[in-house]
C-alpha cells in the first residue's frame, strides 16, 4: 500500500490535482475552506485513481502457477502424513499432548487399507458399528493382551467357542483343562444333539461339580450365533471409558508390595462415605487417605519450587502425617479435643492406616460412635482449613476456637440430619391402599412374578402366580434352576410368565415384576447383554401381542410372588399349593383380595 501511495504522490497529474483543489474557495473562513477543499479533493482523487488496470495486470508475470495452486488445495494423502509422522526427530520437543517423535512413531499406525480391514472384521465379529471415515487409529502395545484377557463369548450354537481356552462361563472365568482331555473341544459338544440345551451328563463327565454348576447357569442364546461381547459394559459393547477402567484394574492387580487388601479399603471407604458430615468433608477425608492433599512435601515431589518446611512450626518437612498428626498445633488440638489424645500416633502409621485405626477405635470404644466419627472428620477438616487461612491470609486461629467451632458444626449437622430422617419417616406413612396389590379389570389376568437366589450354591428359584379380576388364583408355577445373579433369575421369571401366556393362549394380561431393570428391558428402555440372552425370544412375543404388558410394582405389592419364590428356593412348597395354599400364602392372598380388612 505504501508503494502505491509513493507512486501517486510522484505522479505529475496527482500534483496538479492537489494544487488546483487546494487553491479553490479563497477568502472563506479558514476552517470552512479547509473542510470543503478536503472533501472535494477526496472525491477528485477517487475519480482519478479509479482507472482500468487490466492492461497493467496482463503484463505482470504470476509467481504462483496453476499447478502449484492445485498442489496446495488437494487432499492430503496417507503417504504424506506417514512421511511427516515418521520424519519427526526422535527427540523432537513434545507438543501439547506431551508426545515426542519417538512416542508418536511407536504408538501410531496410519495405513488406510489396514485400518478399514481391521474395523470391518471387528464390526462383523462384535456387531458394534464404527465410523470408518476416521483417518487414523491408535494401537496401544498392551491392548491386544488386555482384549484377549477380558473379552468374553455369548453362547449361541457353540461352534466358535473353545471350551477350555475361551472365556464364556457366566462367572467370566476360564475352565482349567483336566488330564487326558480333548483340548480342541467346542462348547457345542456340551449341548444336546439338535437342541440348544445343556447336556448335564456330558458336562458332569468332563468337569468338577462346581464348574458344572456354572456351566448349567450360563444362558444360551436361543436363536443367534456365538457372539463376542465386552462383559464390563451393560450392553456388551466396548467403550473407551470401560476399557480404560478395565486396564487400570489390570495394572493395579499386577502391582506387588502393597500392604493393604481390597477388603480393608472397602471397609474404610464405607466408613467415610456413610459418615454424618457435610459432603465436602467426606471428599476431603477421601483425598486425605489417598495422600492427594497439597501439603508442601507433596508439591515439592511434583517438581514445584516450594519450601517444603512446615509453615506452622517451621521445624520439619510438611508431610501429610506431620500436618495432621505431629505438628505442634495438631498435637494441641488432638489433646484438647474430646478424645484427649496426648500421642495419637504412637505406632507411627501412615495417614491412611492411622485414620482407619482411629475409626476402628472410635467404633469399638464409644457408645455414640456415629457422633464421634463425625467429630473426628470435622477436626481433620478444621485443621486443614486453619492451616490454609494462616498460609494465605495470615490468620492464626487459637486451637480453643477451632475445637469450639468443630463441636458446634458436628452437633448442628447431626441435629439437622436426624430432623430430616424423622420428616422422611413421617411422610412415608401414607394410605394403606397405596401399598397393596390391585386386581385387573374384567377379562384381563394379572401375573405376578418374582425370584430368589442362593448365591453360594449357584441356585435360583422363580415364582409365577396368575389371578383374575376377583383376586382368585387361576394357576401358577415355581421352578428351581442353576443361576449366578439376581438379574438373571428375575429375567427368567418374566420369561416363564410370557411362555405361560403363550401356552395357555392368554391374549390380555398384565405381568408385574419388582425388578425395574427387567421391566425396562422388556419395554425397550434398557439394554443388557445378559438379559438379551434370556429375553430375546420373549421380547419378540411381546411385540407380536400388544395385549400383554410388563409393568413394574413395588415389593410390598408383590408379596405373594415374593413368598412363593423364597419358599421355592428352600424347596418347602407342596405341589398342590395352587388349589390348596399353605396358611401363610392364604393370608397373603386374602390381604391382597380384601385390603380393608387388614
Amino acid at each position: 500500500m505504501f508503494k502505491v501511495e509513493d507512486f501517486w504522490m510522484e505522479h505529475e497529474d496527482f500534483r496538479k490535482l492537489v494544487q488546483q483543489q487546494w487553491k479553490n474557495n479563497q477568502g472563506q473562513n479558514i476552517w470552512e475552506q479547509w473542510s470543503e477543499n478536503y472533501n472535494n479533493f477526496k472525491s477528485q482523487v477517487s475519480e482519478w485513481s479509479n482507472r482500468n488496470l487490466t492492461n497493467a495486470i496482463e503484463v505482470i508475470t504470476p509467481l504462483v502457477s496453476t499447478t502449484m495452486n492445485n498442489e496446495l488445495i488437494k487432499n492430503v494423502s496417507m503417504q504424506e502424513v506417514e512421511a511427516a509422522v515418521f520424519g519427526l526427530g526422535a527427540s523432537k520437543a513434545p507438543g501439547p499432548d506431551g508426545l515426542n517423535g519417538r512416542q508418536i512413531q511407536d504408538n501410531i499406525v496410519m495405513a488406510h487399507e489396514a485400518f478399514h480391514f481391521i474395523l470391518n472384521h471387528y464390526t462383523e465379529a462384535s456387531g458394534q458399528m464404527i465410523n470408518t471415515m476416521k483417518s487414523g487409529i491408535v494401537f496401544s502395545k498392551g491392548m491386544d493382551r488386555l482384549h484377549q484377557k477380558t473379552s468374553a463369548w455369548q453362547v449361541g450354537n457353540g461352534e466358535n467357542i473353545n471350551m477350555w481356552f475361551d472365556r464364556w462361563l457366566c462367572s467370566n472365568e476360564k475352565i482349567w483343562p483336566l488330564n487326558n482331555v480333548q483340548l480342541d473341544l467346542k462348547v457345542k459338544n456340551l449341548l444336546k444333539d439338535g437342541e440348544r440345551k445343556w447336556d448335564e451328563e456330558k458336562i458332569r463327565h468332563l468337569v468338577d461339580l462346581n464348574t458344572a454348576r456354572y456351566i448349567l447357569a450360563t444362558q444360551i442364546n436361543e436363536t443367534g450365533p456365538d457372539k463376542v461381547i465386552w462383559p464390563y459394559a451393560i450392553d456388551g459393547n466396548y467403550s473407551v471409558k470401560s476399557g480404560y477402567h478395565c486396564a487400570i484394574k489390570d495394572c493395579l492387580s499386577q502391582e506387588e508390595g502393597t500392604s493393604r487388601s481390597r477388603e480393608q479399603d472397602s471397609k474404610l471407604w464405607n466408613s467415610i462415605w456413610k459418615a454424618k458430615v457435610q459432603p465436602k468433608v467426606r471428599n476431603f477425608i477421601w483425598k486425605l487417605c489417598k495422600n492427594a492433599i497439597p501439603v508442601r512435601d507433596n508439591l515439592a515431589r511434583r517438581k514445584m519450587k516450594v519450601d517444603n518446611q512446615c509453615p506452622i512450626c517451621l521445624k520439619e518437612i510438611e508431610t501429610t502425617e506431620h500436618c495432621f498428626i505431629f505438628c505442634e498445633k495438631a498435637k494441641a488440638i488432638w489433646f484438647g479435643s474430646l478424645f484427649q489424645w496426648a500421642n495419637p500416633n504412637e505406632a507411627n502409621l501412615s495417614i491412611v492406616d492411622w485414620i482407619e485405626d482411629r475409626i476402628l477405635f472410635l467404633s469399638n470404644a464409644t457408645e455414640d460412635a456415629e457422633r464421634f466419627c463425625a467429630y473426628f472428620f470435622n477436626l481433620l477438616w478444621a485443621l486443614w482449613k486453619s492451616r490454609n487461612e494462616f498460609c494465605f491470609e495470615g490468620n492464626k486461629e487459637d486451637p480453643i476456637n477451632i475445637l469450639a467451632r468443630v463441636e458446634v458444626l458436628t452437633n448442628e449437622f447431626l441435629a439437622c440430619h436426624n430432623a430430616n430422617s424423622n420428616r422422611d419417616s413421617n411422610s412415608s406413612v401414607t394410605d394403606i391402599n397405596s401399598d397393596v396389590w390391585s386386581p385387573p379389570s374384567v377379562g384381563v389376568v394379572k401375573i405376578n412374578v418374582d425370584a430368589a437366589m442362593e448365591i453360594d450354591k449357584c441356585r435360583g428359584a422363580l415364582s409365577v402366580v396368575v389371578r383374575d379380576h376377583k383376586g382368585e388364583v387361576l394357576t401358577g408355577s415355581v421352578k428351581r434352576f442353576p443361576c449366578v445373579s439376581v438379574l438373571q433369575a428375575e429375567g427368567l421369571a418374566v420369561k416363564e410368565a410370557v411362555m405361560m401366556c403363550s401356552a395357555l393362549d392368554i391374549k390380555e394380561a398384565i405381568i408385574e415384576s419388582d425388578c425395574k431393570l427387567v421391566v425396562d428391558f422388556c419395554n425397550d428402555r434398557y439394554k443388557s447383554w445378559q438379559l438379551e440372552t434370556i429375553l430375546e425370544g420373549t421380547n419378540e412375543l411381546l411385540r407380536s401381542n400388544n395385549g400383554i404388558k410388563v409393568n413394574w410394582i413395588s415389593r410390598k405389592k408383590n408379596m405373594v410372588a415374593d413368598f412363593l419364590a423364597r419358599e421355592a428356593i428352600k424347596n418347602t412348597l407342596c405341589c398342590t399349593w395352587v388349589w390348596c395354599p399353605p396358611v401363610r400364602l392364604r393370608a397373603l392372598l386374602l390381604k391382597d383380595k380384601y385390603p380393608k380388612l387388614f
